[in-house]
This record gives C-alpha cells, sequence and structure tokens, in this order.
C-alpha cells in the first residue's frame, strides 16, 4: 500500500509541475504554489524530492526512456514501427511535451543522446552532430507543430517523415 501512495503522490506532483510550467518558465516554479495547486503538504514534497528541479529531472527522464533510436542494420519497416510508437507516446504525453520543449530542456538532451548515439553506432565525420542535431530539431519541431493541429495527419504520417528526415540526414553523412 505504500508504494502506490509514493507512487500515486509522485505522479499528482508531476502532474502538477507540468500545469504549472504551461502558466510559467520553471525558473519561476515554486514549491509553496507547486503543494498549494496539488493539494499537498511542503513536508510530503520534500519526503521524494529536494527540489522543483529534481522533480523536473524526473519527468524528464521519464520521457527520454520513450525517446527512439535506431541502428544502420535495421530496415525502414523497423526504424518506422518505432517511431510510430514513440508519436504515439507523444501525443499521449503531449502536455509534457510542450513543457519540456518550452523550458529547453527536451531539445538539449536529445541532441546530447542522439550525437552518443551516433558515436557509438558510426565511425563520427566531421558533420556527424551538425546533422545529428538537425535530425533531432527537426523532428521535434515537426511534432510541435503537429500536436497543435493533430487532426490534420496521422501519427503513422508524422512517423514517415521523422524517418525521411533521420534518412536524409544519414544520407549526407555518407
Amino acid at each position: 500500500m505504500d508504494n502506490k501512495r509514493v507512487a500515486l503522490t509522485k505522479r499528482l506532483l508531476k502532474e502538477t509541475l507540468i500545469e504549472e510550467l504551461k502558466d510559467a518558465p520553471l525558473s519561476q516554479v515554486t514549491i509553496k504554489s507547486l503543494c498549494e495547486r496539488a493539494q499537498l503538504n511542503r513536508s510530503t514534497f520534500y519526503a521524494h524530492y529536494a527540489d522543483v528541479y529534481e522533480l523536473f529531472r524526473e519527468i524528464e527522464d521519464d520521457y527520454l526512456a520513450h525517446v527512439v533510436f535506431f541502428t544502420s542494420s535495421m530496415n525502414q519497416h523497423e526504424k518506422l514501427s518505432r517511431i510510430v510508437k514513440y508519436t504515439l507516446y507523444v501525443q499521449k504525453n503531449k502536455d509534457t511535451f510542450f513543457a519540456l520543449v518550452k523550458n529547453g530542456y527536451l531539445i538539449t538532451k536529445f541532441v546530447d543522446l542522439a550525437r552518443l548515439h551516433v558515436d557509438q553506432n558510426n565511425a563520427p565525420t566531421p558533420n556527424t552532430h551538425l546533422l545529428a542535431a538537425y535530425a533531432v530539431t527537426g523532428s521535434i519541431a515537426l511534432l510541435h507543430e503537429w500536436l497543435e493541429n493533430p487532426e490534420l495527419h496521422s501519427p503513422k504520417e508524422i512517423a514517415q517523415l521523422i524517418l525521411a528526415l533521420s534518412n536524409h540526414a544519414e544520407k549526407l553523412t555518407s
């Protein structure tokens, strides 16, 4: 029972922080305002987190656990399947996506992860990191635009565009 209570409390704090980030940047969110909105005592917050930045990092880490990377040995169908799954996750968690993008963290973390992934799976060229940044920021911008008007394209159509962008960047590194 205790683990369920902890999980529920953490989920409430995460959801509340996402709501707060709709109104203010992370640097302006206080523990007091967060706890008032969540209807929790500050001591409850401090039982789980040292500050709002630690809570934000946990949200970010949860989100980044769903990031899609693929290797050159994967075929296009496998790549598309992974991207569709990620696109559905983004659609389901769009408030989190917007909060992370708005606060500038998602792009930086994605680019860093993409560079690391490229370095581990390819022989780096002088343009590798630039093209990884191109593919990541383009994909994030594409997702952002789509989430503003999701009725215009299906998740699969968005995934196909992201795959095309990624393939283009990959061809430029060859």
